[in-house]
């Protein structure tokens, strides 16, 4: 009775397993003709776009929604752990992928999604228009969410518990106009792939491609725990009367196991490459990337670009610009996280300059830890007095004005200046505090100190 009792009770686990099992909530947008898809899906097209080489890498800007708290998100462990999942599924198709940003939103309402107007609501309030924007929320009523080209809504939702799963590429995958191997908004598609066969439609029935076999709606019921596909199952006959399926079991788009999805084919990697380089090309063509970051390597404050005046942006920004081009970029003014502005990218110290645009699509600006309660004393052998004076000269003060763009540091250039002895370097002072721990190199500014001259 014991043995019976357990069993019962492992089968109930398993079923209950499954059918908690959430799947994708990607549809094709309704009103989506043929014509709209078909230049997308033919095979004579996309044998054109097969890529040579990997591409350069693809921006992803990454929300993390928690409660309102600050609680709960997807920690930084998993998130890396998805990112290597995309990459290892994307390598196939010479398609790779960096976090271009992170961002936490905390939120209760958005934490947990229970439905498609909330996930509308948040797709269209957090938007970068140059990246894939997707978000990671603790709760949601699919597994993952996701939008073609042709889609009002644009933004990849994936549900924290799949966030390591093959659920991410599969986004993905939509996001790139790829469609579920069992779709039938285009028909239903027959499963002979001879082409003299009166019924062969896998070009406009389908997922509109050829090399993914017929699917007639892969889930565990179908897909055994080596990932085969059960021949004794009795799907719904396709639009010719047959029934021998052998669909696809471990490709990313069907709704097999998740363990066992781990394959793209030839086509649909041509079809995600020519989506790539048409309908998303913003991902890859006339942008140049403006960052600021801490010693921690995260993106903080905003960065300054001159017009006629300075207008500033949160860090990191994607300009639409072209090289060859000049403009004129300014790190932050703010001590920040207890760190102030130190370096460019290209080595330039100075907190504004112009660039020109080169053939390296990033601009970086660096900050670095400052330290107040700095103290520069003068001890004089004699004459002594309150008019002792120390000479400093600071590579990072900010007292050169340059005409339109307002006041900058000077680098190496800066003049040793008199100050009253003794100098208090506070992050309160016009220094904002000191860098500390400089290793002279010849290259790298430093500070120069001089005592008063000689006394009477």
């Amino acid at each position: 009775m014991f043995r019976l009792f357990l069993f019962i009770i492992m089968v109930v686990s398993f079923i209950s397993t499954y059918a908690q099992d959430k799947t994708c909530g990607t549809t094709v947008p309704e009103g989506t003709t043929y014509e709209e898809a078909s230049p997308y899906g033919d095979p004579d097209n996309l044998s054109l776009h097969k890529p040579s080489s990997m591409s350069d890498p693809i921006r992803l800007y990454i929300y993390i929604v928690r409660y309102s708290d600050g609680s709960g998100g997807l920690s930084d462990a998993d998130l890396d752990a998805a990112i290597q999942i995309l990459n290892d599924a994307f390598a196939v198709a010479n398609m790779q992928f960096f976090i271009f940003h992170k961002e936490y939103i905390d939120s209760d309402k958005y934490a947990e999604i229970s439905n498609m107007d909330e996930a509308d609501e948040l797709r269209v309030n957090y938007h970068n228009p140059y990246c894939i924007n997707v978000f990671f929320v603790i709760d949601f009523i699919y597994a993952g969410l996701s939008a073609p080209t042709f889609g009002d809504i644009q933004g990849v939702i994936i549900h924290n518990d799949y966030a390591t799963t093959s659920t991410f590429p599969h986004e993905i995958g939509h996001y790139f106009n790829l469609f579920h191997t069992h779709e039938t908004y285009f028909g239903i598609e027959n499963i002979t792939r001879d082409p003299d066969n009166s019924c062969y439609n896998c070009d406009v029935a389908g997922d509109l491609l050829c090399d993914t076999g017929a699917d007639p709606g892969l889930d565990a019921n179908y897909v055994d725990e080596n990932c085969y596909y059960d021949t004794t199952a009795s799907p719904k006959p396709d639009g010719c009367g047959n029934n021998n399926y052998n669909p696809p079991t471990r490709n990313i788009m069907s709704y097999s196991r998740k363990e066992c999805r781990t394959d793209f084919t030839q086509q649909q990697c041509d079809k995600m490459n020519y989506t790539l380089n048409h309908g998303r090309s913003f991902l890859l063509e006339g942008t140049y990337i403006v960052d600021q970051i801490n010693s921690s390597n995260i993106s903080v404050g905003e960065i300054g670009h001159w017009t006629d005046q300075w207008v500033y942006y949160t860090a990191p920004h994607i300009f639409e610009w072209n090289e060859g081009e000049r403009h004129y970029i300014k790190a932050t003014y703010e001590i920040l996280g207890g760190e102030k502005y130190y370096i460019w990218k290209d080595d330039s110290h100075i907190n504004f300059k112009e660039f020109v645009l080169s053939e390296d699509e990033k601009i970086t600006a660096k900050l670095r830890k400052t330290y107040g309660g700095v103290t520069i004393k003068a001890i004089l052998t004699a004459g002594g007095g309150e008019d002792a004076h120390v000479y400093f000269a600071d590579p990072w003060l900010r007292d050169y004005e340059e005409q339109p763009y307002g006041l900058r540091n000077r680098g190496m250039d800066a003049p040793l200046k008199p100050y009253s002895s003794p100098l208090n370097l506070t992050l309160e002072s016009q220094h904002q505090g000191v860098f500390l721990n400089q290793d002279y190199t010849g290259n790298e500014p430093y500070y120069s100190v001089k005592a008063e001259a000689e006394q009477p």
